[in-house]
Formats: C-alpha cells, sequence, structure tokens
C-alpha cells in the first residue's frame, strides 16, 4: 500500500487520495499498522536526504504523506488495535518525525490503557517513538515505566536493548524521578 501510490503519472491528486482511501478501507487494522510499521523502516533509505527535506531542498517521499492517514484510521478503529499495532505505530511515527499533537496523544493513551497487556518489547518500543518525539505527559509515561518496572516478568524478560531504548526515552523526555513522584 505504501509504495503503490508514489506515482506521480497523470493521475489528479484527488483520485490518487480517493484510491489510497478506498485501499485503506478495505484492510485490516493490523494491515495497516503494518505498512505505518513498514514506512518507518523505508525512511531509513531517505535519512541522507532529511537534512535537504526540512530545509525544502528535496521532495519527501510520497508514503510521508500516507503515513498519516495510516495512523489516523488506526486511531479512527482503536477499539481494534492490540498492543503490538499500537508499539509498532507509535514506534513508526518516531522514526518519521510525525509529532502531530491529534495523532501522538491518541495513541500514547491508547498506549497506557492497554500497558498493562504489553511485552517488554511493546513497552521499550513505545517509549522509543514517544521519545524519539520528545512526548512530555508525565501521566502517561509513569503508567508505562510503572509497567516495565513493577511487574518481575517484565524485568525478568527485558533484554538490554529494550532497557537502553526505555532509559533513552525518559533521557529524552527529560523525565527524572523528582518527575514521575511530582515533587
Amino acid at each position: 500500500v505504501a509504495r503503490g501510490f508514489e506515482d506521480d503519472d497523470d493521475d489528479d491528486e484527488q483520485d490518487k487520495k480517493n484510491t489510497l482511501n478506498a485501499a485503506v478501507a478495505s484492510l485490516s487494522v493490523r494491515q495497516v499498522s503494518q505498512a505505518l510499521w513498514a514506512c518507518g523502516r523505508m525512511i531509513a533509505f531517505e535519512d541522507p536526504l532529511r537534512d535537504k527535506m526540512e530545509f525544502g531542498e528535496a521532495i519527501p517521499p510520497p508514503y510521508l504523506r500516507h503515513a498519516k492517514k495510516y495512523a489516523s484510521f488506526l486511531l479512527s478503529s482503536k477499539d481494534k488495535l492490540s498492543p503490538k499495532d499500537v508499539a509498532q505505530s507509535i514506534w513508526a511515527l518516531g522514526r518519521l518525525k510525525i509529532s502531530d499533537d491529534s495523532i501522538l496523544e491518541p495513541f500514547a493513551k491508547i498506549a497506557a490503557k492497554l500497558s498493562s497487556s504489553c511485552n517488554s518489547q511493546e513497552i521499550a518500543n513505545i517509549m522509543w517513538g514517544l521519545g524519539t518525539l520528545g512526548f512530555d505527559r508525565g501521566d502517561i509515561v509513569a503508567v508505562l515505566v510503572d509497567r516495565i518496572t513493577s511487574n518481575a516478568q517484565l524485568k525478568e524478560e527485558c533484554t538490554s536493548q529494550e532497557a537502553s531504548n526505555v532509559m533513552y526515552a525518559l533521557g529524552q523526555m527529560k523525565f527524572t524521578i523528582k518527575t514521575r513522584l511530582n515533587l
């Protein structure tokens, strides 16, 4: 889906939007979350162009425009989202640097709500995505941190990479014990 709409042929922009809307509507939540995740993976190939895109010297790849549409679709189906869908989506938003509050905040709230069902990798991916975007809602972050620090099974299964992703995120968010305890 992400690559299928990149051609700039003779179709007008509205036809492309209608085609994308129809394609996304026909997919499952899992398929759309995977498409968003794929956009996050593809951006790695664009890293050398990021500075040029930020200064208007290069045209962003078309799938970046579609990533917001995927995220919006997922939010419209929030009751169907699994912890994995949410984790992959927030990770992709972080990778794509999509920090739009109308998208990020609802995803973060869903993550907090589903946190009791998340494994350590999902919590780490959620935290990494939020931290990369400088998310600063301490109440939501506290729920996620409590999940990974107060659950014995999660502590046991947490890998060093996952722990470092969580610590990176907390540093990016300037989240401290003082913040967490409201001191």
